[in-house]
């Protein structure tokens, strides 16, 4: 039980480091995602201008949160160089056996271990919502070419009543 306490000590502190790092930066796509979310779950029909608007809006947010990405990356990468060699400078600094430098290496550099593991998460977040912007991205298409289709069958319009 006190292993529990431990992590979910360290995972609220890893989750403070996280939401710094990320800020409000994902705020507008993740409300805009629940835009879309509504239109699809919500609605019986989806009307032709939300598909369109879905289709031509996400890659813009999916380009933002890439270089979002890849901002996280570099940083990432700098707190992966800073751990690195914080531990070879408390490897350096102390004494006694080469697996006694590495413990006590290791216990000088769980912050920045930390630190990166911070940076680790929030490089994954901003991929998941890549990933998943795409896939909702897959689906409006997907939609759209099923209306097509039927309109196609139909010879009608197939359009429904709604609003983005």
């Amino acid at each position: 039980m006190e292993q529990l306490n431990k992590v979910e000590n360290s995972s609220v502190h890893v989750t403070e480091m996280v939401d710094t790092i990320l800020g409000d930066s994902l705020k507008e796509v993740d409300t805009y995602m629940e835009k879309v979310k509504a239109i699809f779950i919500d609605n019986q029909e989806i009307i032709d201008q939300d598909l369109d608007r879905i289709i031509l809006q996400i890659p813009v947010y999916v380009y933002n949160l890439v270089v979002l990405a890849q901002q996280i990356e570099m940083k990432k990468g700098l707190s992966k160089e800073h751990a690195k060699y914080a531990q070879n400078e408390a490897m350096l600094n102390a004494t006694g056996t080469v697996a006694d430098k590495t413990a006590k290496a290791e216990i000088a550099t769980a912050e920045d271990r930390i630190t990166m593991l911070a940076y680790t998460t929030a490089a994954n977040i901003v991929g998941n919502k890549i990933d998943r912007a795409m896939a909702v991205l897959d689906s409006a298409k997907k939609v759209q070419a099923r209306k097509l289709a039927e309109m196609k069958l139909t010879g009608m319009s197939v359009n429904a009543v709604g609003s983005f």
